[in-house]
């Protein structure tokens, strides 16, 4: 029972390691899921539970996790949402929620953040931490790329003759793909927003 969670330790040791991209050292990691046979537990379920308990060991930053009734009960939200998310870019459920920033000096609004949230039809409005995993997951990063920076950059539009800029967060490794500026910048184009009123903050993946 143990030679699997040694093996699956090993392998977290083997990719804990740092490379170089040009000029940016990036720190490699894993997230591993482990899950036994059991009688009448076919192929496909087996893959599954290791799928949730990776899933569970990378929200808890812990490595490695292990398949348990407790992990079934914790992500079977997860395995739900983890269906809804391709439909959900489609029918414009993934937006930003405006919180304003002010300066308590003047109380005047000075920035205003967008912050993303699922707004699902049978969940209720979901936060980052309940989809980000699952947005990577099935590859659709880009497309909450896009849907940050067109709403952001809208609000920005109708925010200028104001002077109030408008903050995103954008993960580090977002930034690292090569569609990042193409996104951003078709979005201020689409809006003809100077770039200047668009702050992009990154924020340490998860």
């Amino acid at each position: 029972g143990t030679e699997p969670n040694a093996m699956a330790g090993e392998l977290l040791r083997a990719c804990r390691h740092r490379i170089s991209l040009g000029d940016i050292d990036v720190s490699v990691g894993a997230s591993i899921g482990v899950a036994f046979a059991e009688p009448g537990i076919d192929a496909d379920e087996l893959i599954r539970r290791a799928d949730l308990a990776m899933y569970e060991a990378k929200r808890t930053q812990v490595g490695v996790r292990r398949w348990s009734g407790q992990t079934r009960s914790a992500s079977r939200q997860r395995v739900s949402l983890s269906g809804d998310v391709e439909r959900g870019f489609d029918a414009g459920e993934f937006e930003l929620f405006f919180q304003p920033i002010v300066d308590i000096t003047t109380e005047a609004v000075v920035d205003v953040e967008g912050l993303l949230r699922w707004r699902h039809p049978q969940h209720g409005v979901l936060l980052p931490g309940d989809f980000l995993e699952l947005v990577e997951g099935i590859g659709h990063r880009s497309s909450m790329d896009r849907v940050v920076f067109d709403q952001a950059a809208s609000l920005a539009a109708r925010l200028q003759p104001r002077n109030i800029d408008v903050s995103v967060n954008v993960s580090a490794g977002s930034l690292l793909r090569s569609s990042v500026p193409q996104v951003l910048d078709a979005a201020l184009r689409r809006y003809d927003v100077v770039p200047q009123r668009i702050t992009v903050e990154v924020i340490e993946d998860e």
